[in-house]
């Protein structure tokens, strides 16, 4: 018999709890199996109309954030199977799930901050060795800074050259405007 079954899978130590219960057309619900510490559950939701049909459904304990997942099933001449277990197990799996998936997301975001940082300071380097030849030359230096050139032939590349090809005119005016006044300043 199925109690003999459910008490022999108890003894083995097997058992995971479960509800099982078995409602005739005609008579009161038999329990074939329910263990003690879930009387706290009001088995009067077993007799909603949602779980009195055929599928999945769950009862509450009041007070209690513990559910049970009970599965409904007609058989034979209506008579309703009802067989439920706790969702404690599937919760806590969820939740380790979810504790995982929160120290990925944040290694993922943390690798992507870093690797984004890495990757910008990458990008505008050429850009803060162009503003560092302006400023030297701004400042009164010899003239002699340039923009280093990568020759990877992008448009800051290009810039850089522009700026050097300028900076080299420039010298070459001041060079011709020495020569000028020390060829005025001989005379």
């Amino acid at each position: 018999t199925l109690v003999a079954r459910i008490a022999a899978d108890r003894a083995a130590g097997d058992y995971e709890p479960m509800l099982v219960r078995v409602v005739t057309p005609d008579g009161p619900a038999i329990r074939f199996s329910m263990p003690a510490d879930w009387a706290r559950f009001d088995l009067a939701q077993l007799s909603r109309d949602s779980l009195l049909d055929e599928g999945w459904g769950e009862i509450s304990a009041p007070g209690s954030s513990e559910r049970l997942a009970v599965a409904s099933r007609l058989i034979g001449d209506r008579t309703l199977v009802q067989v439920g277990r706790s969702t404690r197990l599937h919760d806590e799996l969820l939740a380790r799930f979810r504790q995982v998936a929160l120290l990925v997301f944040g290694g993922v975001v943390l690798v992507a901050a870093i690797g984004g940082r890495a990757l910008t300071r990458s990008a505008l380097q050429p850009l803060r060795e162009l503003t560092t030849t302006i400023r030297s030359t701004l400042e009164g230096g010899t003239g002699a800074a340039r923009v280093p050139v990568r020759r990877v032939e992008d448009e800051v590349d290009e810039l850089g050259l522009l700026v050097n090809r300028m900076l080299d005119r420039i010298d070459a005016l001041i060079a011709g405007m020495r020569g000028s006044l020390d060829y005025v300043a001989h005379d």
